[in-house]
């Protein structure tokens, strides 16, 4: 894990997407829960699931976003998500995994580790940048970079994003781990920078700006 990737960035959360995505994560989570959240960053969203009734654990890889997650009162862990996750296995009723996936280069060994530390009937909740969204769909037919990366640096302001999924993919990885899956659903469908289209987005998830899925042990 490379921890400059996860500096603080401000507002992080105030996007339309990033609330789209809690409101569905939000509703998966539901209450009286055990959940283990990976990559917790400064512990935001955590903080909403413990609110709503739940016993939840944060690991988190960047040692700068540990005191923000404690100061808001959660239990937190530093791990590297690209190892063994040290949390006894069968242990959690959720785990969510929001816009992790893309930054591991094993993710063989993370896949396996949420199946190992889930009950059996447990839900993992991972998130992810959908590389064939509507917009991206759009950029590649008219030879435009669909926000892919060279390197850590370039283009600038890249996000450090080494996977790239789209839904059949993902859902074959998962399944092919051992998963059921439960849903799929996505924030809205971007048609540009500016325009969303929301009334669509349960009927075309695989054109959504993010794959959000629900998935069973």
């Amino acid at each position: 894990m490379i921890n400059k990737l996860y500096d603080y960035k401000k507002g992080y959360y105030l996007g339309e997407d990033e609330k789209e995505r809690i409101k569905i994560i939000l509703d998966w989570a539901g209450k009286g829960n055990k959940i283990l959240d990976l990559g917790s960053y400064d512990g935001f969203i955590a903080s909403k699931i413990k609110r709503q009734g739940n016993d939840i654990l944060c690991m988190e890889a960047n040692k700068k976003l540990i005191s923000k997650i404690k100061n808001r009162g959660l239990g937190v862990s530093i791990c590297d998500l690209e190892k063994k996750i040290p949390v006894k296995s069968e242990s959690m009723d959720i785990i969510i995994a929001g816009e992790i996936i893309e930054h591991l280069v094993n993710t063989d060994l993370f896949i396996s580790e949420i199946y190992r530390i889930l009950k059996k009937g447990g839900i993992l909740i991972l998130t992810t940048p959908n590389v064939n969204s509507l917009d991206r769909r759009i950029m590649t037919l008219f030879g435009k970079n669909a926000f892919f990366e060279a390197s850590f640096s370039f283009p600038k302001n890249s996000s450090g994003h080494l996977r790239f999924f789209n839904k059949p993919l993902l859902i074959n990885f998962l399944r092919k781990n051992k998963f059921k899956i439960m849903d799929i659903k996505t924030e809205f469908i971007p048609l540009s920078k500016r325009i969303n289209i929301k009334f669509l987005k349960d009927v075309f998830p695989s054109l959504g700006y993010s794959l959000i899925v629900g998935a069973i042990k």
